[in-house]
């Protein structure tokens, strides 16, 4: 089980960016449900495509949809807000 943070949203486009325990950031489409910035999240190790997260402390799944693994944080904030 992997640990990711929550560390940028944009609700209007359902795309979030996740930073993982080594430092890795990665993009993901995710349901609806609005999350805060610092939400833990656990779940399978970041692979492109379908996974099933959950919320650290509430325990609630978190559907989501790998676009972009193993970015730098650069990237993955580029990735999140395109100009």
């Amino acid at each position: 089980m992997r640990r990711y943070t929550l560390v940028d949203l944009d609700a209007r486009r359902r795309r979030a960016a996740l930073r993982d325990e080594n430092g890795a950031y990665h993009i993901a489409l995710v349901d609806s449900r609005t999350r805060e910035i610092g939400t833990a999240i656990e779940g399978p190790q970041a692979r492109q495509g379908y996974a099933l997260l959950r919320e650290a402390d509430t325990g609630l799944s978190m559907h989501a949809i790998f676009s972009a693994i193993h970015c730098t944080q650069e990237e993955a904030l580029a990735r999140l807000h395109p100009l």
